[in-house]
């Protein structure tokens, strides 16, 4: 095993000069790293420790008050809607072709998208209880309205996400009117709120 080993503070610069020339860097000969004449060239995954993530804090803030400029996290995934409740009593299950909504994570920024295929409804009571990958913020600020769009019924309907909830309702948008749903109802889902 060879190794550069610098016993004092200083910098340790490693130079290709010249056109078409790059520092690459191999493991047990197979290159994982090269540099370019634009930048770097990895051939696999970059591993962030946990907690850590890419900082932008060298670009400009908005207006508002800037919080963080790390974005830590980003994840992809399918959240199981086979069976769901209301927050009375009651429940409902899906048909077969539509029984996952499929969410994308980056940062702390969650979006759920998909078709709810309403199977059977048991007794409803309440609203509708849509499951999120992540709990909401506990903040007031990050309460969200989803937007629901329904094929089998004329109505408005939003999915309201409150603040450290691991669910949203699907209710209207006045007063938060209970939407009474029947078998065999489609409903398209577009959700984004912010994760705890």
């Amino acid at each position: 095993m060879s190794s550069i080993v610098k016993s004092d503070n200083s910098d340790l610069t490693i130079n290709a000069d010249g056109s078409g020339k790059e520092v690459k860097i191999q493991r047990d000969g197979t290159e994982v790293l090269a540099t370019t004449s634009t930048g770097i060239d990895v051939t696999g995954n970059v591993v962030l420790a946990a907690g850590k993530g890419i900082d932008f804090s060298a670009t400009s803030d908005g207006s508002g008050t800037m919080t963080s400029e790390v974005l830590d996290d980003y994840e992809t995934g399918t959240i199981d809607i086979s069976t769901m409740n209301f927050t009375g009593s009651g429940s409902l299950t899906t048909q077969t072709a539509g029984n996952v909504l499929e969410y994308i994570k980056i940062g702390d920024l969650v979006t759920i998208t998909g078709n709810i295929y309403v199977g059977v409804v048991t007794s409803q009571s309440g609203d509708l209880k849509i499951p999120l990958p992540f709990a909401a913020k506990n903040t007031v600020g990050t309460r969200a309205p989803g937007v629901i769009a329904s094929y089998s019924q004329n109505i408005v309907a939003v999915a309201k996400v409150e603040q450290n909830n691991t669910y949203a309702r699907l209710v209207k948008p006045y007063l938060w009117g209970v939407v009474n749903i029947s078998n065999n109802d489609t409903y398209v889902v577009g959700i984004s709120y912010i994760a705890a």
